[in-house]
């Protein structure tokens, strides 16, 4: 914690000294938790070592955790393990963007198993210990929960209610995307950030903790801080003029002034305090432990209930169908009961519209939203693959709408596009840095195209057939790239896409058995068993379940 008291200024250097010195006495009175050593049996040995470094930074940090690893980089996952070191402050409150209280469900249920595999009574039941919160009929606690999962918002709006009963505090809570907690004005961050500096254990997680402007760190810094760092610390007026810079807006009718940015002479200042008072890596600097190419399964949910039926119905009706292909094809009815393949394969398609809200709901969240409208780099480009022409109408309607409000753009390739226009939408792509999203075709685009520019590719849809997907995937992951490539699978979990991504898998180990040293997708759902043997697991958002190199496929987790 030294390092933190160079990148102050001389005027507040004291304060923030007698602030540590302070929790230093106070560590070295602290039986509990300053002597407190690593419960290396809650450990799972599936994880990579700088996540276990994280874990064991946490520990010695008392429990709060700032993590603004890059992303990609298993923060989900080191949270979780270093969440389970304390377990008798528990129940756990995940606070996360609704786009992602499913993938924070799998992540869950898959790796606080593992943590508590050695003591079985911790975690008794996994369908009971997760709580689940859709909304403020469900919010409050259940006699069983352990780990309860909801979005800032309905927390906010529903705090009271959703307060342990045994407790009436939240003694441990993880935050996701914790930049969003950037206006302590507001009544959402206010409430969570007063929880959170509450809470005896808490981590932060964001792969950008600086967003629009030094006033960003603010609050992630209050709820981080250890109670006497944090009463030394300015409050957000204070800190806002001490660092940002000021704008002034006109309205039409009267003038608002605003802080954003960063003063350029405070620029290395705030960078120190981030650098002191969070954790974070990047692919680069972990280069020796992760490979070039990370896959992962990202598991979205249906948005409104009609929906959720739909894609209900639709499974069922897919498993009639194919039980009569299995009784036609053992003999067992006549070819007139044979279901038509197109019939079948009809309803793969109809799941890809029932899924685009969600898939632009998780898009927006992890690669558009946090983008800076005034500052415009080539570095944030992304591909998104889809196949039938339905769904690529209803992905460039809404992502068209989202780039927008970010001041960005996006060109859109499939099977009608002329070749004239063709290349001229890859060269706007290729050199305009307001155009970041590249929709394409997976059956046009995906072979042929160096896009280089651009490291991460999102399947919208899934393919049976893994060779159209590895193309896809090496639009980007091709000689020349200079950045790790990131490639997301977005799937609704227990629906045909359990089926096309098992399928996926089945067909890519097969191919691995042939042809060497071919990368491995992450399994499909913990509910399904691909036929590749063995139960599946699931690694989610950034939490990629596998993370192997070419080469030498150890297993990583996000």
């Amino acid at each position: 914690m030294d390092e933190i008291l160079n990148a102050v200024g001389e005027a507040t250097k004291s304060e923030w000294q007698r602030s540590f010195e302070s929790f230093r006495r106070a560590a070295e009175m602290s039986d509990s938790d300053s002597k407190r050593t690593i419960r290396e049996e809650r450990i799972p040995k599936e994880i990579l070592e700088y996540q276990k470094e994280a874990v064991r930074i946490g520990v010695e940090r008392r429990g709060r955790l700032w993590l603004c690893d890059e992303q990609g980089l298993g923060k989900t996952v080191s949270s979780l393990i270093l969440m389970a070191q304390y377990v008798e402050d528990w129940p756990l409150l995940i606070l996360a963007p609704k786009a992602v209280r499913i993938q924070w469900f799998m992540e869950a249920k898959k790796w606080l198993a593992l943590a508590f595999e050695h003591e079985s009574t911790l975690w008794p039941n996994e369908n009971k210990n997760i709580q689940l919160v859709t909304g403020k009929k469900d919010c409050a606690v259940q006699p069983d929960t352990k780990v309860m999962i909801a979005s800032y918002d309905v927390f906010a709006n529903n705090e009271n209610a959703m307060l342990p009963p045994e407790t009436n505090v939240w003694k441990c809570i993880i935050f996701d995307e914790s930049h969003k907690l950037k206006d302590p004005t507001t009544k959402r961050t206010s409430t969570i950030k007063r929880i959170g500096m509450i809470a005896r254990r808490v981590v932060l997680l964001t792969g950008t903790p600086y967003v629009t402007g030094a006033g960003d760190l603010h609050p992630q810094l209050e709820i981080s801080a250890v109670p006497m760092c944090r009463q030394r610390l300015p409050n957000f007026f204070e800190w806002q003029q001490m660092y940002c810079e000021e704008r002034i807006i006109y309205t039409g009718s009267r003038e608002i002034s605003t802080w954003t940015g960063c003063k350029p002479e405070k620029r290395a200042e705030v960078r120190g305090i981030l650098e002191a008072a969070a954790l974070r890596r990047t692919k680069k600097s972990l280069k020796t432990q992760l490979p070039v190419k990370l896959r992962y399964t990202i598991y979205i949910q249906a948005q409104k209930q009609k929906t959720k039926n739909q894609v209900h119905d639709l499974t069922e009706k897919y498993q009639r169908l194919k039980n009569a292909e299995v009784a036609y094809q053992q003999g067992e009815a006549e070819i007139s009961d044979r279901p038509p393949t197109h019939e079948m394969n009809a309803l793969f398609a109809d799941l890809a519209k029932l899924k685009v809200d969600s898939v632009c709901e998780w898009i927006d969240e992890t690669f558009i939203d946090t983008l800076d409208k005034s500052q415009v780099t080539n570095d944030k480009k992304f591909l998104v693959f889809a196949h039938h022409i339905l769904t690529l109408d209803a992905l460039q309607n809404q992502l068209t709408k989202k780039l927008s409000k970010k001041d960005r753009r996006l060109i859109r390739i499939d099977g009608s596009t002329s070749e004239a226009q063709r290349n001229r939408s890859l060269e706007q792509f290729r050199s305009d840095p307001h155009c970041i999203c590249a929709l394409l075709s997976i059956t046009a685009c995906g072979t042929g195209l160096d896009l280089r520019c651009a490291s991460t590719v999102i399947f919208a849809e899934i393919s049976a057939n893994f060779a159209v997907h590895k193309q896809a995937e090496d639009r980007v992951h091709r000689i020349g790239q200079t950045q790790d490539c990131d490639i997301y699978y977005c799937l609704i979990p227990d629906s045909l896409d359990d089926i096309a991504y098992g399928s996926l898998v089945s067909k890519l180990k097969t191919c691995e058995q042939v042809v060497k040293h071919t990368q491995p997708l992450p399994p499909s759902t913990p509910t399904h068993r691909s036929s590749s043997g063995g139960q599946s697991s699931t690694r989610i958002g950034e939490s990629p379940s596998k993370r192997p190199k070419i080469a030498t496929p150890p297993t990583a987790h996000a």
